[in-house]
């Protein structure tokens, strides 16, 4: 008989947030699929749980999937964790669930915590329709068409930052929504020092260059007409004409909240057409 795939969602802070069924499943289970063994090793040794360990990674996901996948074929039942929150989510573990569907493998998932939804539910901000992002692309220029291509989404939009990127993608932000746009950073979720921050993006650019950043961020933010975007400068454009395009940016970065490089090549965009 073929075993079962279990993918069981652990805690994302607080070790007490993992359901009986999870605690449950863990103990039955004949192996452990988990992202880092020393971090799931903690984790199994506060629920008093000792089984074999496997790896499974982005590293390594290719080959460890059809070293599992061989596993449950000869009958054992395994439980795949990552190292915090619902597997898969912004982690490993979907290329081991689409061939376990392909080998006709029975596949549960054991529900709980998933740091997006967590989020969500403590953003105050409409929870009725939402869109989740993962790692934005590391590159600005990317990040900033993500971000202009659900400008007028009637969702919620979620994704998760690194502290190194965070003022980059706060940043990117402005230059596509304003820097009155309102939007949620939350980090520490479910832990000791949890922290849901809400305001303007001018407010938490100035809080962020200041207070360095730490921890994965997830942020949130529900698309709201900007003043001032760069597709709609012209006006000002031409209002500050008598002034020299260098000046011209400056000025328009002041007053728009828009980086003013982007606003540069604005700018000398405009002036080539006319």
């Amino acid at each position: 008989m073929l075993g079962i795939l279990y993918i069981v969602s652990t805690p994302i802070g607080n070790l007490e947030d993992i359901t009986l069924r999870a605690v449950n499943t863990l103990r039955s289970a004949d192996i452990i699929v988990c992202e880092d063994t020393r971090v799931s090793a903690k984790l199994l040794q506060h629920l008093g749980i000792s089984k074999k360990l496997i790896s499974h990674n982005n590293y390594n996901e290719n080959e460890k999937t059809d070293f599992v996948i061989s596993l449950l074929k000869e009958g054992h039942n395994i439980a795949l964790i990552s190292d915090a929150g619902t597997p898969l989510i912004s982690d490993p573990g979907y290329v081991l669930v689409q061939q376990a569907q392909q080998e006709n493998i029975k596949i549960e998932a054991i529900g709980g915590m998933c740091s997006p939804i967590v989020a969500l539910t403590l953003s105050g901000l409409p929870t009725n329709r939402f869109l989740f992002l993962g790692f934005l692309d590391k590159s600005n220029t990317k990040k900033q068409e993500i971000f202009k291509k659900y400008m007028d989404s009637e969702a919620t939009i979620i994704f998760f930052e690194s502290p190194n990127r965070l003022l980059d993608s706060l940043q990117a932000m402005v230059d596509i929504y304003g820097k009155e746009q309102e939007v949620v950073v939350a980090r520490e979720l479910s832990k000791l020092y949890e922290e849901v921050k809400k305001d303007s993006l001018a407010n938490l650019i100035m809080f962020y260059e200041n207070n360095k950043p730490r921890g994965e961020f997830v942020v949130l933010y529900h698309p709201q007409a900007a003043i001032y975007d760069i597709n709609n400068i012209e006006d000002l454009i031409k209002e500050y004409s008598n002034l020299s395009t260098k000046d011209m940016a400056k000025t328009l970065a002041e007053i728009t909240g828009i980086n003013k490089n982007i606003i540069y090549d604005k700018i000398i965009q405009y002036k080539n057409q006319l």
